[in-house]
């Protein structure tokens, strides 16, 4: 794995718990992963639209 990126280091520190927390709820196996289908899983309970979900999965998230 490669450095953090600089916007993984300017979170504040409530974002670094509660994203913490999320991928502790994600990562199901406790292997330190997310694989594409517990994510897939993870998001759709989200109930967020899937164009929005593509977008994000994208990395188009400013409508670009």
């Amino acid at each position: 794995m490669g450095e953090p990126s600089q916007a993984a280091m300017n979170l504040t520190t409530e974002e670094k718990r509660l994203y913490g927390q999320l991928f502790q709820e994600a990562d199901t196996d406790k292997l330190g992963i997310v694989t594409g289908e517990i994510a897939l899983k993870f998001f759709q309970r989200t109930k967020l639209d899937f164009a929005l979900l593509g977008e994000v999965r994208d990395g188009d998230i400013d409508g670009e």
